[in-house]
């Protein structure tokens, strides 16, 4: 996170491989919820999930859009809070559908 360039040169070598494939995103959550508890006040978490890469419009900041921020918004805004008010912050170290799961809390 404190260094986004080089999630940025491997979302810009890797973009058509990871097209649909929900294991990618589910890490990039599964990591942002982590650190939302291993470090809660930390600026750095939005300021990875918010980065524009290359300035809006560009290519990477789509790829960043897609791979990135909507899926750590998701992270930060709809599952953190519900999986920890309910001790299961250890849910993530499983592949499974997060929204699926914290719906059903």
């Amino acid at each position: 996170m404190q260094h986004p360039t080089i999630m940025g040169a491997f979302l810009e070598q890797h973009s058509d491989e990871l097209l649909g494939l929900d294991a990618s995103a589910n890490g990039v959550v599964s990591s942002i919820i982590m650190r939302c508890d291993t470090t809660p006040a930390g600026p750095f978490i939005r300021e990875f999930t918010d980065r524009q890469p290359s300035g809006p419009g560009s290519h990477l900041s789509e790829l960043w859009d897609v791979h990135i921020k909507t899926p750590g918004i998701n992270a930060i805004d709809k599952y953190y809070t519900g999986l920890r008010d309910h001790g299961r912050l250890g849910e993530v170290f499983r592949y499974q559908n997060l929204s699926a799961l914290v719906a059903g809390l």
